[in-house]
């Protein structure tokens, strides 16, 4: 699944042991919108269910995806070329100079 609320998103990321690098910034970045994103999750409550459902169907999928934003966090990076979705992931997060 994709981000589920829990408290484990209220612990935070240690980003010190990259306070001297290059990818300070980054990892930054990358720490904060990796926290926001999981406090905006889905509930646990939502996630039991649909499990609960998948366990008792008589023919469940071999696959599933549970996260929010799914056609841009799940469907077209299918599409896109592995390449092309690291380089906005990139530029998102700071490690890549925006055009």
């Amino acid at each position: 699944p994709g981000p589920i609320i829990t408290a484990i998103w209220e612990k935070g990321i240690e980003t010190d042991a990259f306070e001297e690098t290059p990818y300070h910034e980054a990892f930054s970045n990358f720490s904060d919108y990796f926290q926001e994103m999981g406090k905006d999750g889905l509930p646990a409550k939502f996630l039991g269910s649909k499990i609960l459902g998948i366990h008792e169907a008589a023919k469940p999928k071999t696959y599933y995806a549970f996260l929010k934003g799914k056609m841009a966090n799940y469907t077209l990076p299918k599409f896109l070329p592995d390449r092309t979705v690291d380089q906005i992931i990139g530029k998102q997060i700071g490690l890549l100079k925006k055009d």
